[in-house]
């Protein structure tokens, strides 16, 4: 696959991820418990690491449920 754009949508309960394809389509949906991770960076590794990495990937997409101050976002939930 070549070509794709990450998109993740981080709420307080899960974090959904997909690849973003140049056709419009979203391939290898997947979702994680953010319980289960101490950081957005280690549920974005876990869903990296099942889809075979970053390659020809070209951008990121990401969106957050809560208020954005300086560098961090906090969740509402």
């Amino acid at each position: 696959m070549t070509g794709w754009r990450l998109v993740a949508d981080v709420g307080g309960t899960h974090v959904r991820f997909a690849r973003a394809l140049a056709d419009g389509h979203l391939a290898d949906r997947a979702e994680r418990d953010t319980a289960g991770y101490p950081a957005f960076g280690d549920a974005l590794a876990s869903y990296l690491e099942a889809v075979g990495g970053v390659a020809s990937c070209s951008g990121a997409s990401i969106a957050a449920a809560g208020p954005v101050g300086g560098d961090e976002i906090r969740l509402t939930n």
